[in-house]
Parts: C-alpha cells; structure tokens; sequence
C-alpha cells in the first residue's frame, strides 16, 4: 500500500489498444493520501467516434475536433505521473495497454511505472461481493451512485476506493 501515487484513468473509442484510440487522459496525483493535483486533456483520436461511446460518456467528435493529438499529449502526461505508482480500476488489462500501444506506435519509451490494479484488490478484499466495476464499488462505499466515464473523475473516483481499501484493509491487519 502507498500514500503517495498518481491515480489515472483513460477513456478510448472501443476496447482494443491496437485498433483504437485514446480520446482522453485524466490523472488525479495524491500525496498522503490526498489528492494535490489533477490532470485532464482531451485528445483529437483523428477519427469519427462510435455512437456507443458517445452514449457512454457524452463526448462528441466536436468536443475533440480541435484537440491536441496523443502524440503531443503523452510527452505531457508522462512528465505529469513522473515515478509515481500508478492506480487505476482496470489498470493493467485496460490503461496499460492502451499506453503501451501508444508509446509503442509513436517510438516513445514505455511508461514502466509500479501499478496497484483497484480491480484485482476488490476481488480479493471482498470476494463476496457479486460485482466490482468501478460504479459498484464507488456505491458500495458511499462515494457516488453513477460513475461519469470522463478520465479525470473516474481517477478521482478510484483514488478514493483505494483509500477506502487501504483503511479497510489497516483496521483488519490486512497486508
């Protein structure tokens, strides 16, 4: 368990890293387990958005239309995680993989940063729990009823049931 990380989340066109594209980046770095700063760009994906996405979280072609493209935004976003670990609700199938396809496509070094998978974490901290999307968690511990599928909330979202886990796991002298 860490006191100090970068808890991130990215929003796509699709679900498959080589074939679809970030539309947005949202980082939340806390400190002591406070968040401190935030980080949220839209990206241009250079292509038209499936309506199915659009439904998911609201973003439009016109909202991204004049947006920096992921290879002026990932130098950014890189110097912004830094060395942190890196939190994230799906972090190693989902957002890991979509940076690494990026950093690979553009000839960029990998982002190697430590991750602590919320997922994964919830599975085993409450394995009797029937669901662990993030919006499952999130209301099982008080956070919000609906999760808003833009990055930078839905990172803040996810430091906030690490946090939770963490204190759940110190009262029950869980390592």
């Amino acid at each position: 368990m860490v006191d100090n990380y970068t808890s991130i989340d990215l929003e796509t066109t699709g679900f498959s890293p080589s074939d679809d594209r970030i539309v947005e980046i949202g980082a939340i770095r806390v400190r002591n387990g406070r968040p401190v700063k935030r980080y949220s760009q839209l990206i241009n994906p250079q292509r038209l958005l499936p309506e199915e996405i659009t439904r998911l979280n609201g973003l439009t072609d016109a909202d991204l239309r004049n947006q920096p493209t992921v290879d002026q935004v990932l130098p950014d976003f890189i110097r912004f995680i830094g060395n942190d670990t890196l939190i994230g609700h799906n972090i190693n199938e989902f957002d890991a993989a979509f940076l690494l396809a990026n950093t690979t496509r553009l000839g960029m070094r990998h982002i190697g940063n430590k991750t602590i998978d919320t997922l994964p974490l919830d599975r085993a901290l409450y394995p009797e729990e029937p669901k662990h999307r993030l919006v499952d968690i999130i209301r099982r511990f008080g956070i919000a009823q609906t999760e808003s599928h833009r990055a930078a909330d839905d990172a803040l979202q996810t430091a906030q049931c690490y946090e939770t886990m963490k204190a759940y796991m110190k009262a029950n002298g869980i390592k």
